[in-house]
């Protein structure tokens, strides 16, 4: 076995690293490769959209997290008058009645805010906001929706939402919301997630990561 040292620390040269792992003092002599430590995020997959009625990411969910989280920015829809949903990717669940949503808003507009408390029962989709979204390209939502234990078979399916969108339908305005939702429809595990808004086509950069477990 070839050993050498780096800053006093002995290094076995016939090691092999394997996906995740990085170069580590195991202790004040010895050095290995070990897995990354503590919780964190990992990229899985991205999504650009350019005048589509769906974004969609099918098949990522798996055994290596129990959460997972998706990222949106630059989402714009191609008309006015748009809100945003989300979606189980499952035929048998896009045209359900169960999904049941609760949140807080606020607009700020006209140098005032308006407090926009919110929530539907009983809907075809998840909300990611309850506020009209303006159609012109540089008025643009964000925000993010953690997709908690997609792949659980006992329990409802619960996601928690921030999302924010300005535009001047009516007038300028910005627009935040923070909201929960949950598909009580049945426990089956979820493929994965889809995203659309109310009518219409839209474009958008989504981002999906898991939620590491552990180190």
């Amino acid at each position: 076995m070839a050993i050498s040292l780096i800053n006093n620390l002995s290094m076995n040269r016939s090691d092999t690293a394997v996906a995740d792992q990085v170069w580590t003092a195991t202790s004040a002599t010895l050095s290995d490769f070990q897995a990354t430590g503590g919780p964190g995020l990992t990229f899985l997959a991205r999504e650009t959209s350019s005048g589509v009625s769906t974004t969609s990411f099918d098949g990522y969910f798996t055994s290596d997290y129990t959460n997972y989280i998706v990222y949106f920015s630059d989402w714009s829809p191609a008309v006015d008058s748009n809100q945003q949903f989300v979606i189980r990717q499952s035929d048998s669940d896009v045209t359900s009645t169960d999904y049941q949503s609760s949140g807080q808003g606020n607009q700020r507009a006209a140098g005032a805010n308006t407090s926009m408390p919110s929530g539907g029962f009983g809907e075809a989709f998840g909300r990611l906001s309850y506020q009209d979204t303006d159609g012109a390209s540089n008025f643009t939502c964000a925000g993010n929706i953690v997709i908690y234990n997609p792949l659980g078979t006992t329990d409802y399916k619960n996601f928690t939402v921030n999302f924010l969108s300005h535009g001047d339908t009516g007038s300028n305005y910005l627009y935040c919301w923070i909201g929960t939702n949950y598909f009580d429809g049945n426990t089956s595990a979820m493929s994965g997630i889809t995203f659309k808004a109310s009518s219409g086509n839209h474009d958008g950069v989504f981002d999906l990561y898991g939620i590491k477990n552990s180190a």
